[in-house]
């Protein structure tokens, strides 16, 4: 974990309910000629925490993050379309 989130392009999002972790997800970033891209390397959610919509929140703070950045990102998770 040490060497994941030492890692420049790497950032966590942490989902918590009551100040307990119930998910995570991992994106990583890199640098195009074109412009900064990124893509999500993994969504985790405890699961017992399932079916809450916490790995779709965890995806929309990712683009909403992405989005702030100016990044590009392949695609908008489940859609086929970049987030616009």
């Amino acid at each position: 974990m040490a060497t994941l989130l030492g890692h420049d392009g790497v950032v966590l999002f942490v989902a918590r309910v009551n100040d307990a972790i119930v998910g995570m997800a991992t994106p990583a970033t890199f640098p195009l000629v074109s412009g900064w891209r990124g893509i999500v390397e993994d969504v985790v959610v405890r699961e017992t925490a399932r079916g809450r919509g916490i790995a779709r929140k965890l995806l929309e703070a990712i683009i909403d993050e992405s989005t702030r950045l100016r990044y590009a990102w392949p695609a908008k998770a489940g859609t086929g379309a970049s987030p616009q």
